[in-house]
């Protein structure tokens, strides 16, 4: 049996097995591929499926509806660092920066839940407190990771470009708003940005930025020095 994951995994097809152990599909849709060896019964005995490092937030019993939340994500990575689980830390930090924009106006930011299986087809729906969580697990990787570990580079660049785009959307009261994207009732989505400032968003981007004051170098971690600064006033202002 074959399933393609786009926005959520659909059953594509079913061929027998060969005798020889081989199969053929007649076509292949875009997305991401998954492949299981089921019974006449649809009993699932093996399974190839695309690990992105993503924990499932939540699933359905088909397996159609797995999707993972960014939130869920930096949280497990946050745990698994502090338990000092090292592999588990490496992968769900590979599955943290596939949830992340790497270009466009959103950069740097991070979308707020995918399907398990197929990150690319995120919605654009961008929070600032999402953001906020990701950017504090990347700087907390960063900061146990050896200076020559292979993918130390990769973190302190993703880890920048999140505080990057926290600073860049604070605003001249010291605030940051929330974010961007918004489901309209035909499903479409609204890319304009968020002018809404939540009370809990804002402490949590103090306490990333804060610490990316500590972890980042030269001019990102001035940056974000001064924008917690100016957070914190206005947090306490507010």
């Amino acid at each position: 049996r074959s399933l393609v994951t786009t926005d959520v995994t659909y059953p594509i097809d079913s061929v027998p097995l060969r005798g020889d152990g081989g199969f053929a599909f007649p076509y292949s849709p875009p997305g991401t591929k998954t492949f299981q060896l089921v019974d006449a019964a649809g009993a699932v005995h093996a399974e190839h499926a695309p690990d992105f490092g993503l924990v499932r937030s939540f699933g359905s019993p088909d397996g159609t509806d797995e999707r993972s939340y960014t939130y869920d994500q930096a949280l497990a990575l946050i745990t698994a660092i502090g338990l000092g689980e090292d592999a588990a830390a490496q992968q769900l930090t590979q599955g943290l920066l596939a949830l992340q924009a790497s270009s466009g106006a959103q950069a740097g930011a991070f979308v707020e839940v995918s399907a398990a299986r197929n990150p690319a087809a995120a919605r654009p729906i961008y929070r600032t407190g999402i953001t906020t969580f990701a950017a504090y697990a990347l700087l907390l990787r960063l900061q146990t990771l050896p200076a020559a570990d292979p993918s130390a580079s990769a973190v302190a660049a993703a880890a920048t470009a999140a505080v990057d785009y926290l600073v860049g959307r604070q605003r001249a009261d010291g605030l940051i708003p929330g974010g961007s994207g918004t489901v309209q009732p035909d499903g479409s989505i609204d890319p304009a940005a968020l002018d809404w400032v939540s009370t809990e968003h804002s402490l949590d981007a103090w306490h990333a930025l804060t610490l990316a004051s500590t972890v980042l170098p030269g001019a990102a971690g001035s940056a974000a020095a001064q924008a917690a600064a100016d957070l914190q006033s206005a947090i306490v202002s507010s």
